[in-house]
């Protein structure tokens, strides 16, 4: 469908999950899962391409199970600015969020975020602890997973410290290398 975001119209695509051998439910949230107050009801999940292609980006070896699976059971966070963050988990991690708002009736995911990203409650502590800016994030390559998993900062116990105390310590001490175990342990 076409959702209109900001004045612009844009397209988005119905989340679904797949049962077999029923065919597709789709997916929503409640009022209560969204922290919303009133009339209980079921707002129906959409979400821009936008959002699997920085998926991709981030966690190259991302699965649409964990995807369906966080949106299936989602731990959410109300922002200050009236956005919602629905935690991405790949097994039994977390790794990231999707940014969710409301629009109307409907749900709409704009766009992932990795866990060390700004907008992220561990980017704040990533900041707070390390002064580590969006700028500094990026440069050094921080908001993709492979920056844990391909570098040598898994080596270094003062780095895994203060990452630990900032939320993010599972990225430098778990194996992220075969996903279907990963994803085993998240069902």
């Amino acid at each position: 469908i076409q959702i209109v975001v900001d004045g612009a119209s844009r397209p988005a695509f119905r989340c679904c999950v797949a049962e077999c051998p029923f065919g597709l439910r789709q997916i929503s949230f409640s009022s209560t899962a969204l922290g919303l107050h009133g009339d209980e009801r079921e707002f129906p999940v959409y979400a821009q391409s936008h959002v699997l292609a920085q998926l991709k980006r981030r966690i190259p070896s991302h699965h649409n199970a964990s995807f369906v699976s966080s949106l299936q059971k989602p731990k959410i966070t109300r922002r200050p600015d009236g956005c919602f963050l629905i935690e991405y988990r790949y097994g039994n991690h977390k790794l990231g969020y999707f940014l969710g708002e409301r629009i109307q009736d409907r749900v709409l995911l704009k766009t992932f975020l990795f866990l060390t990203m700004q907008g992220t409650p561990e980017s704040d502590l990533l900041y707070h602890k390390l002064r580590l800016t969006r700028g500094d994030i990026e440069f050094m390559e921080l908001d993709n997973l492979a920056a844990f998993t391909q570098t040598d900062l898994r080596n270094d116990a003062h780095i895994k410290k203060l990452f630990n105390e900032c939320g993010c310590g599972h990225l430098l001490t778990s194996d992220f290398s075969r996903p279907g175990d990963e994803l085993q342990a998240g069902f």
